[in-house]
């Protein structure tokens, strides 16, 4: 049975002149007590102590008129003229939505990954409208991303970034983000080269979570940095700007990586001074610079010229094809080997 949250919400109502906990109500209707599922609709539907909502009146009606395990037919025909009233107050999205959330609820595999999809999809897309939404998404999303599907990885990994419907936690975000991601094809393979030491694949992978936190807003940049340093470190050009260019700015978001000039001048330099094949834009080398004294500018020449990669022990060897895949499947632009 997929969570629903009643937190916020008041403790206790007055129903039909008898006092009634809310909660007890809610697990009462989502163990199929059709006579609590028609309640939820009435109290829903005229905001007894509660502030209304139509599409949960909807919602829990629903659920008692197609109540078959239950022999109360007086009760599901009273839940009917619930639903039959509330059913015009919403627009035909609303029902569809709430229909679907219904099947969902019921255990229909197809239904809840489509009712977990249409939340990060218009026009069904309600992270932004309210809560109660966002944890009507997570807990569904949860389940399903406990079972392996991927999409549902994705959302939630999403969810925890933001701290829609969960608490916020940016590790556990890119711990299903990466989950999901690793069904990818080719993304296991190359996450595994990276740990191995292999510095293409630990730009590529840097690349593949840059791209995640420019699309989604995420404070993944300390992973991109970590794992270009890793790349730039053996001498890989590619990763020596990237990591050079997000020094000099901050990153994505400036409050995930502090800026630091000297090293982003040392790396953009790096990156240029070693006969790179590919023609950088230096107008970010160049402001590097100017935001360094001349004895600075000075000392990281010196650490230039002195400067060696050093090279990870039996990293593992990647092809050309490999990196075509990887370019094409999972970080587009990747697919440059290292000298």
């Amino acid at each position: 049975m997929i969570f629903i949250c009643a937190a916020s919400l008041f403790s206790s109502l007055v129903y039909a002149d008898h006092a009634w906990d809310l909660r007890s109500i809610l697990d009462k209707a989502e163990g199929g007590d059709v006579q609590a599922q028609m309640e939820l609709c009435n109290v829903y539907r005229d905001g007894r102590e509660v502030k209304q909502d139509n599409e949960d009146a909807y919602f829990w009606s629903t659920r008692a008129v197609n109540n078959s395990a239950s022999q109360n037919v007086e009760m599901r025909n009273k839940a009917a003229v619930c639903r039959d009233e509330v059913m015009r107050r919403l627009t035909h999205e609303q029902i569809a939505a709430e229909q679907l959330r219904v099947a969902a609820e019921t255990g229909d595999k197809r239904s809840q990954e489509e009712f977990c999809n249409m939340f990060f999809n218009p026009p069904h897309n309600f992270l932004k409208e309210a809560s109660k939404r966002w944890k009507q998404a997570a807990g569904l999303c949860q389940s399903l991303a406990e079972e392996g599907n991927a999409k549902a990885q994705h959302h939630l990994g999403v969810l925890y970034e933001h701290g829609w419907g969960v608490r916020q936690d940016h590790a556990e975000a890119l711990k299903w983000l990466i989950k999901s991601a690793d069904q990818i094809e080719g993304f296991s393979q190359m996450r595994t080269k990276a740990e191995q030491g292999s510095p293409d694949a630990q730009y590529c992978l840097g690349l593949y979570l840059s791209g995640l936190s420019q699309k989604m807003d995420l404070a993944g940049n300390e992973e991109v940095v970590r794992w270009w340093r890793k790349a730039a470190e053996q001498g890989q050009y590619q990763a020596e700007w990237g990591l050079g260019s997000l020094l000099y700015s901050g990153g994505v978001r400036p409050e995930d990586v502090a800026s630091d000039f000297e090293n982003a001048y040392f790396w953009l330099s790096l990156a240029t001074a070693q006969g790179s094949p590919i023609k950088f834009n230096t107008n970010e080398r160049e402001m590097a610079a100017s935001k360094l004294t001349s004895m600075q500018r000075s000392i990281v020449q010196k650490r230039i010229s002195s400067w060696k990669p050093t090279l990870a022990q039996a990293a593992p060897v990647i092809t050309d094809a490999d990196l075509e895949s990887w370019s094409r499947n999972i970080a587009p632009g990747c697919g440059k080997k290292a000298r």
